[in-house]
């Protein structure tokens, strides 16, 4: 399976680039089909970079996906191999000026593997709706932060000036990100971004 899609959204490129660089930091919404996102390696996300999901495949079953940063570029490109829960792909993201937004372009391969091949043929446009849903949600989230000045900006400092890192724990039931696998769309209030960083306000 391959998809390739576009959404224009009112933030520049390093805005949006920021938002899917820091997707293990935002609150998952209720009904997610992701249970659990976490960072799997420390430091600032870069090539290298993994991540581990626990996602909802059907009512009473869970996968697990494991997927690694391929390419960043800041500003321009971000790209990760996914393997897990029956699939193994790709996924790239592409940042380029358009006007005073952003034209941000998704291509992703899916392959199935073992049982999950004879669900192929029934994936392919559910799953291409879902992703250009979960492209609309991200610009109607960015494009309502541009309103407004970022207040509490993302990501956390720890005492040393790092980011504060929290390891895995598989107990956790609600993820604390969307992600690439997140097929719902996203409706967090409160988002504020600015110079590529973005972060819920305080009240």
């Amino acid at each position: 399976m391959y998809f390739d899609l576009s959404i224009s959204i009112d933030r520049s490129p390093e805005d949006v680039f920021g938002f899917l660089r820091d997707k293990d930091k935002y609150p998952q919404e209720p009904g997610s089909p992701v249970l659990v996102l976490d960072l799997t390696t420390p430091g600032p996300a870069g090539v290298g970079t993994r991540y581990r999901e626990v996602v909802r495949m059907l009512p009473l079953v869970r996968g697990e996906i494991h997927s690694v940063i391929t390419d960043f570029e800041p500003g321009r490109r971000l790209a990760e191999d996914f393997e897990g829960a029956g699939m193994v792909g790709h996924l790239e993201y592409r940042f380029e000026p358009e006007g005073e937004g952003t034209r941000l372009t998704q291509r992703e391969s899916v392959q199935t593997t073992g049982f999950a091949r004879l669900l192929g043929p029934m994936m392919q446009p559910a799953l291409g709706r879902q992703l250009r849903k979960r492209l609309e949600a991200i610009k109607a989230v960015l494009d309502a932060a541009g309103r407004n000045p970022l207040e509490h900006p993302q990501p956390r400092q720890g005492d040393g000036g790092e980011e504060r890192r929290r390891p895995p724990d598989p107990t956790r039931e609600q993820a604390e990100a969307p992600s690439s696998w997140d097929l719902l769309p996203l409706s967090r209030s409160g988002l504020r971004c600015q110079g590529g960083r973005c972060g819920r306000v305080v009240p």
